[in-house]
């Protein structure tokens, strides 16, 4: 007996760690994804677009149905006008300085807490 269309279940969006998410009109990264007691998703963000940049939320997905993930094909490229891609240096420079090291050696900052 085959099920008809509303009977079936849709189908489970997979939420890969590093992909771009649409959600309640802003865009996400997602940081981990995990399935709750329910059965459904928590997916786990931080904020990319203006109005909610470097916010951290969970979503869940049995209350926030419209949750689209962006497809990297689909990104269109803008060229940066800032005299010496002024603006691109920036951001990428912000970009490594959030990242946290990957070596073995000590680090300290210039403002950091401690006597030296």
């Amino acid at each position: 007996m085959a099920l008809s269309r509303a009977e079936r279940k849709p189908e489970r969006v997979v939420f890969a760690p590093g992909a771009r998410v649409e959600i309640r009109g802003e865009e996400w990264i997602v940081r981990k994804a995990e399935q709750t007691s329910t059965g459904d998703t928590a997916v786990h963000v931080t904020g990319v677009s203006e109005l909610v940049r470097n916010k951290d939320s969970i979503f869940l997905t049995d209350l926030d149905k419209e949750m689209r993930v962006l497809e990297p094909e689909q990104t269109e490229l803008v060229p940066d006008p800032s005299p010496g891609y002024r603006r691109t240096r920036l951001y990428l420079e912000s970009l490594f300085r959030q990242s946290p090291p990957t070596d073995a050696r000590l680090y300290r900052g210039h403002r950091g807490a401690m006597d030296f």
